[in-house]
């Protein structure tokens, strides 16, 4: 039964979060051009100490098809950007002007420094997301819950505010 409360628990924290990080995201200012373009907004929570990880590097890489060498079939991952974590431990990136549905990117988060820090040691050295674009949507959320052992990524939901804000 106590198991069962740990992870109930742990469900309702994640939805507080997740809630949290989208009425942050929509009021958040966009830079750039103002384009039509698609927006990642991650955050990542220490779920052992209670709070927001801030000072993680992110980097953003797409997968290429092809090398740009030789036009061989080759994949390989192109940087397209890199931000950290804010003391709220958010992240804010952009997918870039040529993100089409079926699109593959990863998202590298140095989390070792952060544990460091805290004096902790982590099996992890870094959290390493891989997902595809399955939808036409300009706003992506990834929240990622970590602690020492182990790390929970997931594909929040945006509300219709923070997809317009956003588009």
């Amino acid at each position: 039964m106590e198991k069962l409360q740990a992870i109930l628990g742990l469900l309702l924290l994640t939805q507080a979060l997740v809630q949290a990080a989208t009425a942050q995201a929509a009021t958040a200012q966009e830079t750039g051009d103002g384009s039509n373009r698609v927006v990642l907004f991650s955050f990542i929570s220490d779920t052992v100490l209670g709070q927001d990880v801030s000072d993680v590097n992110c980097t953003l890489f797409k997968l290429d098809p092809y090398s740009e060498d030789d036009g061989s079939p080759q994949q390989q991952w192109r940087e397209l950007a890199r931000a950290a974590t804010s003391l709220q431990g958010q992240v804010r990136l952009v997918l870039g002007s040529d993100s089409r549905v079926g699109s593959v990117y990863k998202l590298v988060m140095e989390t070792e420094p952060y544990y460091v820090a805290q004096n902790l040691c982590s099996f992890y050295s870094y959290v390493e997301v891989v997902f595809e674009r399955l939808d036409e949507e300009n706003f992506i959320l990834i929240p990622v819950l970590i602690s020492p052992f182990s790390y929970l990524v997931m594909l929040g939901h945006a509300s219709e505010s923070t997809r317009q804000r956003f588009a």
